[in-house]
């Protein structure tokens, strides 16, 4: 309530009380929660550190329990997107604005030695944003299928952090307000904003299968624009 209310001060001092409680009480299935709210009053008020770290404590708790969560409730669906889904999404949200902040800091005394690109702050950021989003999609998968074994074999897929020669490596994530584009070259990793909310992008992808799979015109020609522009021209 204090949340809505915008009483920012009262909730984190009720939220960090009942953080200490389901900690002492070992409820995860609370705690991880309780830890998401703490991460959101921070962002409320800008500071964007210690929600990071918030955030960072929510997903470390939930990813342990995150398929007997699922299998307890009885609309899994509705708890991933509602419950699990935003958590993930809004620290990789909170991720893309260090690295940007970073991005507009003044060169580190590590850079001006000639340290690699890769170990600058800016790259670190984009990173982490990346892995977070591929434990959203390690979630997802699991809730589709029901089955950790999913999980266990994107674990044995081989991690790309460095493009190889003459080739560029485009990663989106489909964020609520914006579409972010995470570009892996050879010498490194950059980003770009998109103003396309995830609805509009989810909506035109779906449009342009239905056209494509009808080719009874040529209407998919103007969706499939929209797409590149979107995904492919920013870079």
């Amino acid at each position: 309530m204090y949340e809505h209310q915008g009483r920012h001060s009262d909730a984190r001092r009720l939220t960090r009380r009942a953080i200490f409680l389901a900690q002492q009480a070992h409820l995860p299935e609370s705690l991880y929660l309780w830890q998401w709210q703490l991460g959101r009053l921070f962002r409320a008020q800008g500071d964007t550190e210690n929600a990071v770290k918030a955030y960072r404590q929510a997903i470390h708790t939930l990813n342990p329990i995150r398929s007997e969560l699922l299998n307890t409730h009885r609309t899994p669906e509705e708890t991933f997107y509602e419950k699990i889904r935003p958590v993930y999404l809004g620290l990789a949200e909170l991720l893309l604005k260090k690295a940007g902040s970073s991005k507009l800091e003044a060169p580190s005394v590590e850079q001006e030695a000639g340290i690699d690109s890769s170990l600058t702050a800016y790259s670190l950021q984009l990173t982490a944003t990346r892995d977070t989003m591929e434990l959203l999609k390690a979630a997802e998968l699991e809730d589709f299928f029901e089955d950790e074994c999913v999980t266990a074999l994107r674990k044995k897929t081989t991690r790309l952090d460095q493009a190889p020669p003459h080739t560029a490596v485009l990663y989106p994530i489909a964020l609520p307000d914006s579409l972010a584009l995470l570009l892996t070259l050879p010498d490194g990793m950059t980003h770009m904003t998109v103003p396309v909310n995830a609805e509009t992008l989810r909506e035109t992808a779906m449009q342009f299968r239905r056209e494509l799979q009808s080719r009874q015109h040529y209407g998919f020609r103007r969706h499939a624009e929209l797409l590149y522009d979107w995904l492919i021209r920013p870079n």
